[in-house]
């Protein structure tokens, strides 16, 4: 059973990486950087500020590739929660 467990975790992580990495083919380097700086940032929250952080991020990712989707809907994530934080308050 742990073997089984085993194996259905290591195609699940080798899944997950492989399909990360598919996510962002496309994105020019200075993109690529902004988009990793923005989910690192996104991973490691606090405060209300650090949500309007990502957001920066996210729109240097759109600066220099405007057509990348996924920055779109990531877009929509800080937003919400940075909302839902001020409505707490």
């Amino acid at each position: 059973m742990k073997k089984l467990f085993f194996i259905l975790l290591l195609f699940v992580a080798v899944h997950s990486a492989l399909y990360a990495q598919e996510a962002v083919k496309g994105l020019s380097e200075e993109g690529y950087k902004n988009w990793i700086k923005a989910k690192v940032r996104m991973e490691s929250i606090k405060q209300e500020r650090d949500y309007y952080l990502v957001l920066n991020d996210f729109l240097e990712v759109l600066k220099t590739d405007s057509l990348f989707a996924d920055t779109y809907f990531n877009l929509g994530i800080p937003r919400k929660k940075g909302k839902e934080i001020s409505l707490m308050r």
